[in-house]
């Protein structure tokens, strides 16, 4: 069985960053992925709201066990899609691919605590 980000990457942890938004100073957004494929995302907009949004629910690896898809979120609450990287969430479009362009490198989520 060749490695995947699910099988060989040390995952399960907290992730935080701040990604682009269309109206704000950004989305500050926190997600804890726990291995047994739980999540909790808090999310609040910058300069607009002092609210946390806060979704739970479970997640789903993709069959290349390389993306997962946080299911259980709002419709407004952002792509659910996601690569997982080494200590790194990419958050991807609504169709699962990467973001590209000038604000590519924004939609990183950087894990700030391992619960291995």
């Amino acid at each position: 069985m060749a490695d995947t980000s699910k099988t060989s990457l040390n995952w399960p942890g907290i992730y935080e960053g701040t990604v682009p938004c269309a109206d704000c100073e950004g989305i500050t957004t926190r997600i804890i992925l726990n291995a047994d494929k739980t999540y909790t995302m808090n999310t609040q907009y910058k300069g607009k709201s002092e609210n946390v949004e806060t979704y739970e629910g479970t997640f789903n690896w993709d069959k290349n066990g390389s993306k997962i898809v946080l299911h259980g979120m709002a419709k407004g609450g952002g792509s659910p899609n996601y690569l997982v990287g080494e200590n790194v969430l990419y958050q991807l479009d609504f169709n699962g691919n990467r973001i590209a362009g000038n604000l590519a490198n924004n939609y990183i989520l950087k894990q700030i605590q391992s619960f291995r």
